[in-house]
C-alpha cells in the first residue's frame, strides 16, 4: 500500500463527502470552522453534536477544493476519516484494482436507486443519496398504511434498504457510543 495509491482510492471515490454515504459531518466539540460551513445542531442519542450538511460545498468531481488550502480551512472530519473501505486497502484486506470496482459498483448502485425514488417522489430529487433514503423512510412511518406503502412502493423500498446495507458493510465504519 503506498499514499498515491490510497490518496487516489479517494479521488475517485467521494462518497464520503458526496452524500451518498452521510446526512453530515459532525464537527470535533470545541472546534472552530470556517463560516462557510453552515452549521447546525442536532441530538444524537440524547446527546447534542455540531454538524454540517452533505453534500459538501467544496467537492468538486470527487475532489476536495479546499484539501491543502488554509482557508477556508477543512474540518478535522474530513482530514482524519477513513471509510470501511480505505481501512481495509490499508490492511491490505483488499486491492486497489478491488476498492476501484467497489468504488464503480457502488456509485452505479445509488445512481439506479436515485433514479428510481426520482422517478416515482420527484420532490426528493435534490436530495443527496443518504437524504433520500432517510426521507423514504419517513414516508413509510407516516403512512397511514404502512402495508399498502410497502405494497406500492416495495421496489423502490428493497433497492433504497438493500443499498443502504451496501453501503454500510463496504464503506461505514462502525460508530463507538
Amino acid at each position: 500500500m503506498n499514499l498515491a495509491s490510497q490518496n487516489n482510492i479517494c479521488i475517485q471515490c467521494g462518497l464520503c463527502c458526496n452524500g451518498t454515504l452521510f446526512n453530515w459531518a459532525n464537527i470535533e466539540p470545541n472546534e472552530v470552522i470556517d463560516e462557510l460551513f453552515p452549521t447546525e445542531i442536532i441530538k444524537i442519542d440524547k446527546r447534542e453534536k455540531s454538524v454540517f450538511s452533505l453534500p459538501c460545498q467544496f467537492l468538486n468531481n470527487c475532489v476536495c477544493t479546499i484539501y491543502t488550502s488554509e482557508s477556508p480551512k477543512r474540518p478535522l472530519i474530513c482530514a482524519k476519516f477513513k471509510c470501511k473501505l480505505l481501512q481495509k486497502y490499508e490492511a491490505n484486506q483488499i486491492t486497489y484494482s478491488e476498492s476501484i470496482t467497489l468504488i464503480k459498483k457502488t456509485k452505479e448502485l445509488a445512481q439506479k436507486n436515485d433514479k428510481l425514488i426520482n422517478g416515482t417522489f420527484p420532490e426528493l430529487k435534490e436530495l443527496s443519496t443518504s437524504k433520500k433514503i432517510k426521507a423514504l423512510k419517513n414516508k413509510l412511518e407516516v403512512a397511514n398504511n404502512q402495508a399498502e406503502f410497502r405494497k406500492q412502493f416495495g421496489k423502490i423500498l428493497l433497492s433504497s434498504f438493500t443499498f443502504e446495507h451496501w453501503r454500510k458493510k463496504n464503506f461505514v465504519v462502525n460508530q463507538k457510543k
